[in-house]
């Protein structure tokens, strides 16, 4: 969406700026951009299924390595609040 503004005779460079601002913001051109930047797209089902195995074989190789002991699990300490 395209802005326009055009100098009207006298107008000084600072009103016809601040007029430009305005029709930019009421025009919606600088939300609708930041929505289109930083909008994250949704996985495909191919992405899912890939990441999900990688997942799973991840867990079954971190169970053979500490049922073997080559790794040891870290314990979790409990907060105090």
């Amino acid at each position: 969406m395209a802005v326009e503004v055009r100098k009207k005779g006298n107008e000084s460079t600072e009103v016809l700026i601040r007029r430009f601002g305005q029709r930019v913001m009421e025009s919606g051109t600088i939300n609708q951009a930041k929505i289109t930047r930083f909008k994250l797209s949704k996985p495909n089902k191919r992405s899912k299924k890939v990441s999900a195995l990688r997942k799973l074989s991840d867990k079954a190789k971190r169970e053979y390595l500490t049922k073997v002991g080559l790794i040891k699990l870290a314990k979790t300490s409990k907060r105090r609040r």
